[in-house]
């Protein structure tokens, strides 16, 4: 194999650094203002919050984003994408109307008023957003699509410092300047990405609809399970400990994310359509996988031994003893990074059906370690998790 694979790698990781790492540092070196304004019970609310979206938008809209993603790949018509884009729309909205009649669910969880109204506005929000992220992103429109990161994180950033820091609105000051953010990005990537140009209703067709959720909704077990493993137990906590245990766990989750694996990750899919087909293709993958097990294991000792320090230094007084946590969180974010790689393959293969598998293998442990409130249960159980979707992964692709 040519070089051209690597150079297309490493260019559109450097393009997707930029995004994300930089929005996720400018982020996390919030946390110094935020926990020292937020309480821990605040801080557990807006998790739930956030947690809530996550589960229900693959749920609702049955993750139509990774089929836009995918078709919009293979289609080089504008009438082939603009039938994709509205009928990502159109299940899009019947996916938040469906959650207007899941509203209720979150009273019991302490939430009413203006935060159960900004849950469903917020849901909406990223449903638009992230639709139009994934059409920019198979576009190739990638310093548009890094951009647009930037912009949602600052406009986050000054918002939350007016609303959070200075004006004292807690929560929901907190949710509305997500929601300010996420409404910019969008807004720019509509008028610098022309994107008003793939709404066509006339293109909206049926079988259109029917030939993507084909697609994504094998994916939809698969990310329940991931939600599960990574964020049900906020739910325990909230219920039998109260949202301030919550809070600290929320604190704690922020810091084993690995954004540079984010970048590689995405700059693979960006160019499996190029190299899949590659009679070298396994060496290429082998290549990468390497150095991506060395960066991974050499970052989580070095973090390792800075741990406690760091996070008293970003942390409010209320919420240092989240280091205790961080280390698992760590380990289970390192085996998913391998997961996430050899999963690369069969999402161009169109596979995704393997995922339910993913379930059978975590139902055995989950159970009894979720059956404790105990911190090195929870987490030894998503270690497990990740182990034994790498050995599948491993076995499916072994052709």
């Amino acid at each position: 194999m040519s070089s051209s694979p690597y150079r297309s790698l490493g260019k559109n990781t450097s393009i997707f650094a930029i995004g994300t790492f930089g929005s996720k540092v400018i982020s996390f070196f919030m946390l110094p203002i935020f926990t020292r304004v937020l309480t821990q019970a605040d801080y557990g609310k807006i998790d739930i919050i956030t947690t809530s979206i996550s589960l229900l938008l693959p749920l609702l809209i049955l993750n139509i984003v990774e089929a836009v993603f995918r078709f919009t790949l293979d289609k080089g018509s504008l009438e082939e994408k603009q039938a994709i884009f509205t009928s990502a729309l159109t299940v899009g909205t019947v996916g938040f109307l469906f959650l207007l009649f899941f509203i209720p669910i979150c009273i019991p969880f302490g939430l009413s008023g203006q935060l159960l109204a900004a849950f469903p506005a917020l849901f909406l929000v990223d449903i638009i957003h992230g639709i139009t992220k994934v059409l920019i992103r198979a576009e190739q429109r990638l310093r548009l699509y890094a951009v647009s990161d930037i912009i949602n994180i600052a406009v986050f950033v000054v918002m939350g410092i007016l609303l959070v820091a200075f004006f004292r609105m807690g929560v929901i000051g907190y949710l509305i300047s997500q929601m300010i953010g996420v409404t910019v990005s969008t807004a720019a990537l509509f008028l610098f990405g022309s994107v008003g140009k793939y709404i066509l209703p006339s293109a909206l067709t049926v079988v259109q609809i029917k030939v993507m959720i084909k697609y994504s909704l094998p994916l939809v077990p698969n990310a329940l399970a991931w939600w599960i493993i990574t964020a049900s137990d906020r739910y325990m906590l909230a219920f039998f400990l109260g949202f301030s245990s919550t809070g600290i766990y929320s604190v704690a989750h922020k810091f084993p994310m690995l954004p540079v694996l984010r970048c590689i990750l995405s700059g693979m899919e960006n160019i499996l359509d190029r190299s899949f087909n590659s009679p070298e293709r396994k060496q290429f993958y082998s290549n990468i996988f390497r150095v991506l097990c060395v960066l991974m294991f050499l970052g989580t000792i070095a973090f390792a031994i800075i741990l406690r320090l760091f996070i008293i230094i970003m942390t409010g007084e209320g919420f240092q003893e989240a280091w205790r946590f961080v280390p698992f969180l760590i380990l289970g974010t390192v085996f998913h990074s391998f997961s996430q790689f050899l999963w690369c393959r069969l999402s161009y293969r169109k596979e995704d059906w393997w995922g339910l598998q993913n379930i059978w293998y975590w139902c055995s442990s989950k159970y009894y370690c979720e059956s404790s409130l105990d911190s090195v249960n929870r987490n030894s159980s998503s270690l497990d998790f990740y182990c034994n979707r790498i050995f599948l992964n491993v076995d499916c692709q072994a052709d």
